[in-house]
């Protein structure tokens, strides 16, 4: 999404005459902000909301939702609908086909166990997950993004009134730029919530 202006308009804000922005400064905060805030809405976009019941997810010129990357086979299967390919990222481009085979399913897991079926989330749930993504990828993942409803339910399960050890704490982060990193946390004034050692940001 370009800044752009035309030449009547840059004038016109220029010398702030019959405009609505005061100068041009004052016009690029304001398309900065904006600019911040469609791609918020881009890649938090929920699968879910662009499922229309039925159709083939042709995708989009936006930035590809973190939603779509994260799903699974499974979700398709049971919130789908009659859709094809809604939650496959990339559509436009290269699309990941998760219909056809695994190699680029995700996990995903339910607190109930059933896709689609409310469930309590425990701490179980969390580790089965977690055990889940170091078998499929070798590794442990780098962070956990979930809903504040998730966050919420994660604050609740290790009250001190849990009589097991507390993992929920705060982790100290890099920020890596281009292979420039910054210090571990206080350094540049970052500080996350975490899980067993895994940074969760709250989307």
């Amino acid at each position: 999404m370009p800044f752009s202006a035309s030449e009547v308009m840059e004038w016109l804000a220029t010398h702030s005459k019959d405009d609505i922005w005061g100068g041009l400064g004052s016009l690029r905060l304001y398309m900065a902000v904006q600019h911040k805030e469609y791609l918020n809405r881009m890649l938090l976009a929920d699968v879910e909301g662009t499922v229309t019941g039925s159709g083939t997810n042709s995708g989009t010129t936006d930035f590809e939702s973190l939603d779509r990357i994260v799903s699974s086979d499974a979700e398709e299967t049971a919130l789908g609908a009659s859709t094809t390919g809604y939650y496959d990222p990339w559509a436009a481009n290269a699309t990941i086909d998760r219909d056809s085979g695994t190699a680029f399913d995700c996990t995903v897991e339910s607190a109930s166990g059933t896709i689609g079926t409310n469930g309590v989330l425990t701490d179980d749930t969390l580790r089965s997950f977690l055990r889940k993504i170091r078998i499929a990828a070798g590794k442990d993942p780098n962070v956990f993004l979930g809903s504040h409803e998730v966050y919420s339910e994660i604050q609740g399960l290790y009250m001190p009134s849990v009589r097991i050890p507390n993992p929920y704490g705060e982790a100290l982060v890099q920020i890596d730029v281009n292979g420039i990193q910054s210090f571990k946390g206080t350094g540049v004034g970052i500080h996350v919530d975490s899980i067993y050692g895994i940074p969760f940001i709250p989307s």
